[in-house]
């Protein structure tokens, strides 16, 4: 009880961010620190257990992604370039969609602790702060930096071991992602405002107002979210794809398979920060 009266005393915590500035042109076009970008890197453009990526690996595998772009045309242009990377994101939402929406019925099932089909506040509540506790890794009854950085399993997403999705889940699972969506854009959650906020959500997911949720009710709040995510995760690629095209174009209004083998070759030339011929991770 201590931890959470002491959170509620906390009028502020500053925090700062893992993730660097990098032109987006020369981002993964994904939401994450520069060393998951490279390991991203490596990974697309080598294999997935590779620790590096030579400039002629890069430059080929980087280059092989858009033949099938050019296959009709020797030229594109900036639509043309927009829809074919829409394209490929569509066909990723398609099988993500479906996996999704299954997690959300098993998720139903465990918050539903007496299974008798539907949750209470107190199950809604009850599942809620086991998650919580669980990443307040020091026992304050709050998430911030602190916890960050005591995490271990969000130490390593942030080392580049583990890759986020350019989708995303409406659900949390980093502490980041619990202060992104439960703090209202403070860089700290409180135990308290956590539980506010989460019988919020409880009770606009209860659509019939009988103070428990059915699964209909919340596989569709889930189903809401979730495409407001993608809609999200659409307007991101666009940007990143107008992006990448005038990078790609140097000012031009159309682009060929030159042109992205030549742009391949400055990507690579940003992230070999060494100067050593290859993308790595350093230990």
């Amino acid at each position: 009880m201590k931890k959470h009266l002491l959170a509620l005393l906390i009028s502020s915590v500053v925090t700062t961010t893992f993730a660097e500035q990098i032109p987006l042109q020369f981002s993964t076009g994904v939401d994450e620190s520069a060393v998951a970008m490279k390991t991203r890197f490596i990974q697309e453009y080598s294999h997935p257990d590779a620790k590096q990526v030579s400039k002629n690996e890069f430059v080929e595998k980087y280059s092989a992604q858009y033949i099938a772009l050019f296959k009709q045309r020797k030229n594109v242009n900036q639509v043309q370039f927009i829809k074919y990377e829409q394209d490929k994101l569509d066909a990723m939402i398609a099988k993500h969609r479906e996996m999704s929406m299954k997690q959300a019925h098993v998720r139903f099932s465990i918050i539903d602790a007496n299974k008798d089909q539907k949750i209470t506040l107190n199950e809604y509540q009850n599942i809620g702060t086991k998650n919580f506790n669980t990443l307040d890794k020091n026992q304050d009854g709050l998430l911030n930096q602190d916890d960050l950085k005591l995490d271990q399993k969000e130490q390593v997403t942030h080392e580049g071991s583990k890759l986020k999705s350019p989708i995303g889940m409406p659900t949390p699972n980093t502490i980041q992602d619990y202060i992104d969506q439960y703090a209202n854009g403070r860089d700290y959650l409180t135990y308290a405002q956590y539980l506010m906020e989460r019988e919020k959500q409880f009770d606009l997911t209860d659509l019939n107002k009988d103070h428990v949720l059915d699964e209909n009710e919340y596989i569709a709040e889930f189903s809401k979210r979730y495409e407001e995510n993608i809609a999200n995760a659409k307007g991101k690629q666009q940007a990143f794809a107008i992006a990448r095209f005038n990078a790609i174009a140097n000012s031009n209004k159309t682009i060929n398979q030159e042109d992205v083998k030549k742009f391949a070759e400055q990507l690579f030339d940003y992230w070999d920060s060494d100067k050593q011929g290859s993308i790595q991770i350093q230990p």
